[in-house]
């Protein structure tokens, strides 16, 4: 089919949304490690 249904398109942007909101997740886990590892308890 050539053209995008809006399913179709719901479906892409629910993809990107998840992607962009696991990179940030992983991007906090990751400073939240290192300020655990600098920080000596």
């Amino acid at each position: 089919m050539p053209y995008h249904r809006p399913f179709d398109i719901l479906v892409f942007l629910n993809v990107q949304m998840y992607t962009i909101g696991t990179q940030l997740y992983v991007d906090r886990l990751y400073h939240t490690i290192l300020s655990l590892l600098a920080d000596p308890c």
